[in-house]
């Protein structure tokens, strides 16, 4: 059978109840009034502000000496464009993994040397390095996160590259060795490449051209500059890809792919916004303009 719990009283000591009491009064005390000589604060409204990702463009043609030894229209005519899947390397440099795109198999692969690779080309970044592309390459699916684009005075490519840290960005400078290309049904790419360096000291604005008709082959590799009003925004739905109306022909509409770290951040582009886009194109089944950074990105209203 349980025993009764004595009661407090009965368990404490008249000594322990008496500091009992007096812990509770100057807790009590201390709660209902402050002793601390610090003045109150007087926080200021919360205001918001837009987030500025400021990337400089310019109207001006890149100079002829900013190629390196070959230039970028050198390499793009170095592929077969009658091809829809076609991987190529340098005599001395074939894909790093054996198998099926080791040139003594060839197999399905329409897979081929090409003797004037390596060539060495230099140009400006102009799309930050973070695209993620997965082409079919030599019989697998490869996947490449850390994918950019380059451009010179003569015309500009998209760069895979499988790491998401870089020490480059918009604008800057690069040069590589290029000893692999492919072209993946409407995307050409610099599929391997070696020796990649940032030519320090040798940041630049990016060269744009203003364009009001619809992306044609031709504006692959290069900056478009389009203005108009979304007409479809972005979401998860459609992989963050927005449609936009041209402001001065409504019979013209562009895509554009946000990034999915942009999309990530939810910006307020709405359907009805007119913007000014500003973005390199490639062709991954559609022309569209790829966007990664709010300095890309201009409102109009």
């Amino acid at each position: 059978m349980r025993q009764p719990v004595a009661p407090l009283s009965r368990s404490l000591s008249p000594l322990a109840l008496i500091f009992c009491l007096l812990a509770l009064s100057v807790s009590v005390s201390a709660c209902a009034e402050s002793t601390s000589d610090v003045p109150e604060r007087d926080d200021p409204e919360p205001i918001e502000t837009e987030v500025e990702e400021p990337i400089a463009f310019t109207g001006e043609q890149y100079p002829a000496s900013l190629s390196g030894p070959n230039t970028i229209a050198d390499v793009v005519n170095l592929i077969d464009f009658d091809a829809f899947v076609w991987t190529a390397f340098s005599p001395d440099h074939p894909y790093p993994i054996q198998g099926d795109c080791d040139i003594s198999r060839n197999g399905d692969q329409n897979t081929v040397t090409v003797p004037e690779l390596p060539m060495e080309i230099q140009g400006v970044v102009t799309y930050h390095p973070r695209h993620f592309y997965k082409p079919a390459t030599c019989g697998s699916d490869e996947r490449f996160y850390g994918s950019f684009v380059i451009q010179d005075g003569t015309d500009g490519i998209f760069v895979l590259r499988d790491s998401r840290i870089s020490p480059f960005s918009y604008g800057d400078v690069v040069k590589m060795r290029v000893t692999g290309l492919v072209k993946f049904f409407d995307t050409y790419a610099i599929l391997t490449h070696d020796n990649l360096e940032v030519v320090e000291g040798d940041k630049r604005a990016i060269w744009f051209d203003n364009t009001s008709g619809a992306f044609t082959p031709d504006d692959y590799g290069q900056v478009r500059r389009i203005r108009g009003e979304i007409i479809s925004e972005a979401t998860n739905n459609n992989f963050n890809e927005m449609e936009i109306q041209s402001l001065d022909d409504p019979t013209v509409t562009w895509l554009a792919s946000l990034d999915r770290e942009l999309g990530q951040r939810r910006p307020e582009l709405g359907v009805g916004t007119r913007i000014q886009l500003t973005g390199p194109v490639i062709d991954s089944f559609g022309l569209r303009m790829l966007v990664a950074s709010f300095g890309q990105i201009e409102r109009l209203d």
